[in-house]
């Protein structure tokens, strides 16, 4: 069924929330990378591109979720539209840095167009948000990490790690508020595993040194946290931007270390 969202039939949809939810979920995929580079990228105009496309993308999300939810569909020629906008961010994104960070944010973009056109069996599937998480506390930072003649180290990239868990526990709440099968429970638990992936990558760089036991320790309830914020929201793009924000804060707490 087309369906053409609009957004200020609910506070649940209408627009300012949302692009402040999708501003503050781009923010908190590109922390770790903003911590861990190795220059001064923040008012760059690559990073610039990638803040909007990582805003039209999170709106875009939240859209396909809560369309999914309500059987519903964004209608064909506002997506079109959303994909002719997408294509011009990442080609100036190529045209600023690399072709292998374009085809990465493309691979992106078609992940999303999946969801959009198998929104019945893609968005109830263990996949959507594993890839989802793998961009979001990842790959996106990773081209904040890597750049034009820099020497790259696995090394590097390994304080990454703790993101793609920490996003893989939000992604797996993020879809447990979505499903349409009964499989919520479950989708729960992937997200209680992916978090105590993330607490035990934590203690590891505690165990090397990389910060105290009490910076362990704030991380681990702020984790806790996580999932306690849930209790006083209901709605669902409340719930969402309660976690992105502790997410934010679990990010600042771990990186500003390094």
């Amino acid at each position: 069924m087309n369906y053409t969202f609009k957004l200020n039939e609910a506070n649940r949809l209408s627009i300012g929330p949302m692009m402040l939810m999708a501003f503050t979920q781009a923010i908190a995929s590109l922390l770790p990378g903003l911590f861990l580079q190795s220059g001064k990228q923040l008012f760059s105009p690559p990073f610039i591109l990638l803040i909007f496309y990582l805003v039209l993308s999170n709106i875009s999300l939240t859209l396909l979720r809560e369309g999914h939810r309500r059987h519903k569909h964004i209608s064909i020629p506002i997506y079109g539209l959303k994909l002719v906008v997408s294509a011009i961010f990442i080609l100036n994104f190529i045209n600023k840095t690399t072709l292998q960070f374009g085809l990465l944010l493309l691979i992106y973009e078609v992940i999303q167009l999946i969801a959009y056109l198998k929104s019945e069996v893609y968005q109830e599937m263990f996949f959507f948000p594993l890839m989802i998480a793998l961009f979001q506390g990842g790959i996106f930072n990773s081209f904040l990490i890597i750049h034009p003649n820099y020497e790259l180290k696995l090394t590097d990239l390994l304080p990454l790690s703790f993101s793609v868990a920490l996003w893989l526990s939000v992604e797996f709440l993020a879809q447990g508020f979505y499903l349409l099968n009964g499989n919520k429970g479950r989708f729960g638990l992937y997200s209680v595993g992916a978090s105590l992936i993330a607490i035990i990558i934590s203690f590891a760089f505690y165990m090397t040194g990389a910060f105290s036991l009490l910076v362990f320790f704030i991380v681990l309830l702020f984790i806790i946290g996580l999932y306690v914020i849930l209790t006083y929201f209901q709605d669902n793009v409340q719930q969402l931007f309660s976690m992105t924000i502790m997410t934010i804060i679990i990010e600042i707490v771990f990186y500003i270390q390094f």
